[in-house]
């Protein structure tokens, strides 16, 4: 018999993103710890990751000195293989899409989506909506 869970949604889903956020706030150099380790992990398998010899546990340091500050072209290359081929050149996970900019001052460029970032992106518009629904007074009482 398969056990039916109650579905969480609307301030519910804010209030949870919220408090797990202020549960990181309360030791953020623990949280950038962990959210560099785990993105290291993660990239560690992608062709990127391999050339930069990124493993989960480097630290602040180790990853300043071995990283080089990198600009959407110098990027580019991989990302439009990966778009091509699906191999894991850049993004560490298959993206869901990839977010074109208008390319105004150049060629267009392409943002891998992948359901890691959508999944943060989520949690991160649930915490601020939950917190304007808390703060803004015309959300209280009743409406006609």
């Amino acid at each position: 018999m398969r056990r039916q869970t109650k579905k969480v949604s609307g301030p519910a889903l804010g209030r949870a993103a919220h408090a797990r956020l202020m549960r990181l706030a309360r030791d953020p150099r623990g949280a950038q710890a962990r959210a560099l380790a785990a993105l290291l992990r993660a990239c560690a398998a992608t062709e990127q990751g391999a050339a930069l010899r990124l493993h989960a546990g480097m630290d602040t340091e180790e990853y300043r000195a071995r990283v080089p500050i990198h600009s959407y072209e110098d990027l580019r290359e991989g990302i439009e293989r990966q778009i091509a081929t699906g191999a894991r050149v850049i993004a560490p996970q298959t993206p869901l899409m990839y977010a074109r900019t208008s390319g105004t001052t150049g060629k267009p460029k392409h943002i891998p989506v992948t359901p890691r970032v959508r999944s943060q992106a989520i949690s991160a518009q649930r915490a601020m909506l939950f917190v304007q629904h808390r703060s803004v007074q015309a959300f209280r009482g009743k409406i006609l």
